[in-house]
């Protein structure tokens, strides 16, 4: 989403557009999103409506379901959400073993501490009209998910 504004902000029409030259006409605040260096305190601190995201979590997600359902179901695992904030070292576990290396505790250890498990169910919390936005921005990402979770589970 901010790199959609960053391109608009220097009249393109793309993202993809965006160039080296662009970015310094970009403010500090834009320009920091197109960095080579990623720098998760610039996106953690970014102000997004949750709408917004939900529309680029789904459009993420429904482009990757494109591409894993041209690849055969054991080439491709599913991780969700909830399971991995409520049971992280279950789940990284399983999936250090999908790609084949052992789950090294050290690491199992330090990125089940970066979890926060009182996400679980934050949605919930929500006020109602932006549950409800968030929701419908979300509807094609969980649709795709859904399809794919019922293809994994009838081959």
């Amino acid at each position: 989403m901010r790199l959609d504004q960053a391109a608009r902000y220097v009249g393109l029409e793309s993202r993809d557009e965006l160039t080296d030259e662009h970015v310094r006409y970009l403010p500090s605040h834009l320009a920091q999103i197109v960095a080579d260096e990623y720098a998760p305190d610039v996106l953690m601190g970014a102000d997004l409506p949750l709408p917004a995201f939900g529309s680029l979590w789904s459009s993420l997600v429904t482009g990757g379901s494109a591409a894993l359902n041209r690849l055969d179901p054991d080439r491709w695992t599913t991780i969700g959400y909830e399971a991995l904030l409520t049971e992280p070292r279950r789940e990284l576990a399983r999936l250090a073993d999908f790609a084949g290396a052992d789950p090294y505790p050290p690491w199992l250890e330090e990125s089940s501490a970066r979890i926060d498990p009182s996400r679980a169910g934050s949605a919930s919390r929500l006020p109602a009209s932006v549950l409800s936005a968030l929701r419908a921005a979300c509807e094609p990402g969980t649709l795709a998910i859904s399809r794919d979770s019922s293809r994994r589970t009838a081959q």
